[in-house]
């Protein structure tokens, strides 16, 4: 009966553990999103001085992870493939990439319902074009 005890007792602790953990890996993830999305300024980028060309750029903003390429052909962004979007509930925020392209623009209106996502979308598009 002892040994039973001992046994549960171990597995009680392990669950513990792994559940802390977890619960630290995800406050982790929250602060650093709080920081990013304070910090974060969406600016116009000057297509006329973007040459032709794939650019790609990644962004970890804790909670929401977004890789992705951007294709400029005389001067006029052509082509946006996400190549990563690591969200929770963002896949609406995918529809900011036709804006984007149809207004050759950042200065979008954010994607009602995913505006973390089209945010952390457009930050990226942004590093992508000015390296």
């Amino acid at each position: 009966m002892k040994r039973r005890n001992i046994i549960i007792l171990a597995v009680i602790t392990v669950i513990l553990i792994t559940g802390v953990v977890f619960g630290l890996v995800i406050i982790n993830k929250v602060k650093k999103f709080d920081i990013y999305m304070a910090e974060v300024e969406i600016h116009e980028v000057d297509l006329n001085t973007v040459k032709d060309g794939t650019y790609a750029a990644a962004t970890d903003a804790g909670p929401i992870v977004v890789e992705l390429s951007v294709t400029v052909r005389d001067h006029q962004i052509t082509e946006i493939n996400l190549l990563k979007h690591l969200n929770g509930r963002g896949e609406a925020a995918f529809a900011i990439i036709e804006d984007i392209i149809e207004q050759q623009s950042l200065l979008v209106d954010s994607i009602s319902g995913a505006t973390l996502s089209s945010t952390v979308i457009l930050d990226t598009v942004e590093s992508a074009l000015k390296q």
